[in-house]
């Protein structure tokens, strides 16, 4: 799991541009237990639990539920205990969508368009996917607020979470989380993630960003 997680960092940092996630909600009011955070230059800024860890990868973010499931990452085992989450952060842009030959908008195709990073055979924790499913506004089920593809190895279960945003120039923009944790414990930390997902913004265009 970890390892396929780590390559997928690879490959989409060689692939895909960094670009710029804004959100219009200066108003939001902090969850009980998180904290206002930021990556180290500010490009990035989000709500994580209190004693979560993240970190920025190839302009990508990386977040932990604790130190020790950092180190595991980084030693790229695949034992985990229980409480243990990973998640992992990327940006895409309409256009590259043009490459995948997605629609702009199709959060479902997108989805699925990345589920082959994770149905390789031959693997020792291949994947297995369920059914993708929305997560729609609460006062408007018309409004997607994102999607999840659940993803499970028997060991780790998990999943795909993709949404539509904007980047800092207002151009769409989309955000893909590949977020795992024990098997059997997923579900439970689904809203912390979202907390998380939903409230990632930044100052910064793209041409900034890739400057």
């Amino acid at each position: 799991m970890l390892k396929k997680l780590s390559m997928l960092i690879l490959i989409l940092a060689m692939m895909v541009p960094t670009l710029a996630l804004a959100q219009d909600d200066d108003d939001a009011e902090i969850p009980e237990g998180y904290l206002e955070a930021a990556t180290e230059e500010e490009e990035f800024t989000f709500l994580l639990p209190e004693d979560w860890i993240i970190e920025q990868e190839f302009g990508q973010l990386i977040v932990f539920s604790n130190e020790s499931i950092q180190e595991k990452y980084d030693e790229d085992s695949v034992e985990v205990e229980d409480g243990e989450l990973l998640g992992q952060v990327s940006f895409i842009s309409s256009e590259f969508l043009g490459l995948l030959d997605v629609e702009a908008g199709d959060l479902e195709g997108i989805a699925m368009a990345f589920s082959e990073f994770f149905t390789g055979e031959g693997e020792d924790d291949e994947f297995e996917m369920g059914e993708l499913f929305e997560v729609t506004d609460e006062d408007d089920e018309d409004v997607i607020r994102y999607v999840v593809l659940p993803l499970s190895t028997g060991m780790w279960d998990g999943g795909l979470f993709v949404r539509q945003g904007i980047d800092g120039a207002g151009e769409p923009l989309y955000m893909l989380m590949i977020a795992a944790g024990p098997s059997g414990e997923f579900e439970t930390t689904q809203e912390t993630l979202e907390v998380f997902f939903e409230s990632i913004e930044t100052p910064l265009t793209a041409a900034e960003l890739e400057g």
